[in-house]
């Protein structure tokens, strides 16, 4: 394996992590994959000036499809703009907030 195959990969112990966080994080992973900055871009402006408690109430305020609005707001809180419990299980019945 060459040297500069670290600067790539980062060795990680899935026993360190439960079941939940390492479930969120094949999710944002997979979701950080699909290239939509405009997604995220309108996502990220309803978070900021809208009324939500829970990520169901975001996403409905959103003009994109459901689907579309998911992705952008869990490719949000992956990058940390959008706060929520990596240790449950995100859904659009988790709690979400501005991070401080």
């Amino acid at each position: 394996m060459p040297d500069s195959f670290a600067d790539d990969a980062i060795v990680v112990n899935t026993d360190d992590y439960s079941r939940a966080y390492r479930d969120n994080l094949r999710r944002m992973h997979y979701v950080s994959q699909i290239h939509a900055p405009a997604d995220d871009l309108i996502v990220e402006q309803a978070e900021k000036s809208c009324n939500y408690w829970f990520l169901e109430q975001l996403v409905g305020q959103v003009p994109l499809t459901p689907a579309k609005a998911w992705q952008a707001a869990l490719r949000l809180i992956a990058r940390g703009i959008i706060g929520a419990d990596r240790d449950a299980v995100i859904n659009l019945h988790s709690h979400v907030w501005l991070p401080a």
